[in-house]
């Protein structure tokens, strides 16, 4: 397998991925921004406990979208899912970038909670739909290596500009994922649930190119039947028995990854660090701890195809 034979589905995916890198500078926005409202001369007078809020917010607001998005992912498609889910960074950002008051603030972390919480619904179902088997795990793991990507641009930038500098950074992020994601083709398995078998083919073929095989489209169809004959329901979930096991593997991940307080190291990097008084200082602490997350998360997306495969 060779980059050159799979370079379509890769445009495509980090096309897309570039909403996770906006969810990443959600995240790291705080790192570099709670100093500046906290200091004396903050332009925006906050107290320790506002600044809490500030970076819990996003994160609560995000639990409440992924259901819906799930929802709206099968009714219109995961690409049109995706494309609005850039519509709170963008909202949440201009709120930022005209904020004069902390409430202001909770409410761009609110807005912007929405639109965290169906990237991350959205994405991973549309690559594992637009991917071939070869590169289905790399493609994944791009959502955390874009992730890491608009964390580490929050520390690279956010200690040198003003917060309006850092807000008009960001929203650029989402705008330039909306113009370059609507180029790139919905996921050939949504027109075949919804019966559009001709756009299912042009879809495929606009990913595989010259790889693109009859067969690959006859099984997909196959296998969008065999799953439309069945009807899922929610109690499914902890009734049978691999979708149980299934359920349990990943509530256990996502809990040991939540609860390790990864998000709040991140949040408030360059607090730990300024208190910290290590040899680095809290700036450059921070675009090195920044930077290793990036490197790591990049190492495991060339790794994992290749241990499975």
């Amino acid at each position: 397998m060779s980059f050159r034979s799979k370079w379509r589905e890769y445009v495509a995916a980090l096309s897309a991925t570039l909403i996770t890198a906006a969810a990443g500078t959600t995240v790291g926005w705080t790192s570099p921004t709670l100093p500046i409202l906290l200091a004396k001369d903050s332009p925006i007078q906050t107290s320790a406990d506002q600044s809490s809020w500030i970076a819990s917010l996003m994160i609560l607001c995000s639990a409440a979208s992924p259901i819906p998005a799930s929802y709206l992912a099968d009714r219109i498609g995961t690409k049109k899912t995706l494309l609005l889910a850039a519509i709170p960074y963008i909202i949440g950002w201009i709120m930022v970038m005209l904020a004069g008051n902390v409430p202001t603030i909770y409410v761009s972390r609110l807005i912007s909670g929405l639109g965290y919480g169906v990237a991350y619904t959205a994405a991973p179902m549309y690559l594992g739909e637009i991917a071939s088997d070869e590169v289905r795990g790399a493609m994944a793991t791009l959502i955390t290596v874009m992730s890491k990507f608009g964390i580490l641009s929050q520390y690279c930038i956010g200690p040198y500009v003003s917060m309006l500098g850092l807000a008009s950074f960001n929203i650029a992020i989402p705008i330039l994922f909306v113009v370059t994601f609507s180029a790139m083709p919905e996921s050939p398995y949504y027109y075949l649930k919804s019966g559009h078998q001709n756009l299912a083919e042009i879809s495929l073929k606009k990913l595989r190119g010259k790889g693109y095989m009859r067969e690959e489209l006859e099984s997909m169809t196959h296998l969008v039947n065999e799953n439309m004959k069945e009807k899922s329901r929610w109690k499914d979930l902890v009734v049978v028995g691999g979708n149980k096991k299934g359920l349990i593997i990943l509530l256990g991940i996502y809990f040991t990854q939540q609860f390790c307080g990864s998000t709040a190291i991140i949040s408030y990097a360059q607090q730990i660090f300024g208190a910290a008084e290590g040899g680095l200082g809290a700036k450059e602490s921070c675009i090195l701890f920044g930077t290793v997350q990036l490197l790591t998360s990049a190492i495991s997306s060339q790794l994992v195809d290749r241990l499975v495969y």
